[in-house]
């Protein structure tokens, strides 16, 4: 799956990863940049029992290593495509 750009939870998932405590820190958390690399959305997965986005980033200002993280869909998005 993927998430359309001009939808809510496009914003809900990045307003998330934003929020997260590794990126708070910087001046646009969303991004992350470093050595020319931000975060990038790889695409919305069922992940166990939930729905998940996943995000990488290739050399995290953090630790200069590559990251991924998962952020789980809001639950007006999870009852969106079950239904």
């Amino acid at each position: 799956m993927h998430v359309a750009d001009d939808s809510e939870e496009y914003d809900y998932m990045w307003d998330k990863l934003a929020g997260l405590n590794m990126n708070r820190r910087y001046s646009v958390p969303q991004m992350c940049t470093n050595k020319e690399e931000v975060w990038q959305y790889m695409g919305t997965y069922q992940r166990k029992s939930k729905i998940v986005h996943e995000f990488r980033h290739r050399c995290h200002p953090c630790n200069g290593q590559r990251i991924y993280t998962h952020i789980e869909a809001s639950p007006e998005y999870v009852a969106s495509i079950i239904d």
